[in-house]
């Protein structure tokens, strides 16, 4: 059941951060496109693909070490598994604030600044 509660709240968030990195990154001329790409992916692989190799590494570990697929199971329980997702979770909240947080920075004109003002207009070569 909380398995569940986990995935509703993991895929309203990246629903939501989408929402918002997409209007940001619109309001600041940066490509929303990608930024709502890069969100969606990063918000995806932690929360679940990162979880589930987490998972699977500790039960190869386990039962490389000589744990009987019982034993692995008995001691993994639902808790480890439940730690890691809340974990991807809280991983995918923070990365995805970082990359709103980017969406909505302004960029910085640099070029004018480095180049300084146009010279001032001659109006006689002659002087």
């Amino acid at each position: 059941m909380l398995g569940i509660v986990l995935t509703i709240v993991g895929l309203a968030a990246i629903v939501i951060f989408s929402k918002h990195v997409y209007s940001s990154a619109k309001d600041t001329g940066r490509n929303a496109g990608l930024l709502v790409f890069i969100n969606i992916v990063l918000g995806l692989a932690l929360q679940w693909i990162l979880p589930a190799i987490a998972v699977a590494g500790l039960v190869i570990i386990m039962l490389v070490r000589g744990s009987s697929p019982e034993i692995v199971e008995n001691e993994l329980g639902v808790l480890v598994p439940f730690a890691f997702s809340i974990l991807g979770l809280v991983l995918s909240v923070f990365a995805m604030m970082k990359i709103l947080s980017y969406a909505s920075s302004y960029m910085d004109d640099s070029s004018t600044v480095a180049n300084g003002p146009p010279p001032p207009p001659t109006f006689g070569d002659n002087q």
